[in-house]
């Protein structure tokens, strides 16, 4: 029966945090569509979360944090998009901070597109951000370093934050896991809340770089508030109560 199979998959999925649909189908000898529409109907009773391939359990989603992999598959287009706008606001000479993150490395690839852009330093505590800029004749690029997190390619801990020290920047692009009007942004680790916190003292601007599927959601390490947020960049599919929300704690939103 329907009911019973998805109470099998909800107790998997609760037991081992997230899954993808390939495993169901395997796991439960049911077609793609069957799968998918019970995860559809178990996130309509708030059982889930629904995630690109997949599904997390509700005991996990303010921790959960997909691979590099699927991140830089996920909302791509509406990355590109962002990363085409954020280039706008940076002028040959400027000294801008990267944060570590999939729309940040759009940014890095719209850098290395731009033949207009000359003499800019790049900070980052990214290491595929700095394979990216590496080549790119018109970049300073520091790489900061640190410790590597598994899976990601983020360094974060008491060497990024010695090397951020040392550094004064004209802008801040900041990446975040979640975006939410009352709990600000934040991240579903505590890794990295200190090194994009100290990111955010170094530069004279601060500026979010966001697809529309990280607002109106939270995760377990918050970051900071909009307040302390300069600017917005988002793509077209945020809705206008989302907009008019945000625009009571920052003002400026920007869409791709």
């Amino acid at each position: 029966m329907l009911s019973q199979r998805k109470i099998l998959i909800l107790d998997h999925i609760n037991e081992i945090g997230n899954v993808t649909v390939q495993e169901l189908m395997d796991r439960f000898d049911c077609s793609k569509a069957t799968i998918n529409r019970d995860l559809a109907a178990l996130e309509k009773e708030g059982k889930l979360v629904r995630i690109l391939g997949g599904a997390i359990s509700n005991r996990y989603k303010l921790t959960y944090e997909p691979k590099q992999l699927e991140k830089e598959k996920s909302q791509k287009e509406f990355k590109d998009k962002i990363g085409s706008k954020a280039i706008e606001l940076i002028k040959n000479g400027m000294t801008i901070i990267l944060d570590s993150g999939t729309t940040t490395l759009a940014l890095a690839n719209k850098i290395n597109e731009n033949k207009g852009i000359s003499d800019i330093t790049v900070v980052t505590n990214d290491l595929k951000v700095g394979m990216t800029l590496g080549h790119n004749k018109s970049v300073h690029l520091i790489v900061l370093g640190g410790q590597m997190r598994t899976d990601l390619y983020s360094l974060s801990g008491l060497i990024t934050l010695k090397g951020l020290g040392n550094v004064n920047a004209d802008i801040f692009f900041l990446a975040a896991d979640a975006v939410h009007v009352d709990k600000g942004v934040s991240n579903a680790n505590f890794d990295e809340v200190e090194v994009k916190q100290k990111m955010m003292d170094s530069a004279n601007l601060t500026i979010l770089l966001a697809d529309h599927t990280k607002f109106n959601n939270y995760k377990i390490a918050r970051v900071c508030a909009l307040e302390d947020i300069d600017k917005i960049i988002t793509d077209r599919r945020i809705t206008d109560m989302e907009i008019n929300e945000i625009t009571e704690k920052c003002n400026d939103i920007v869409i791709a």
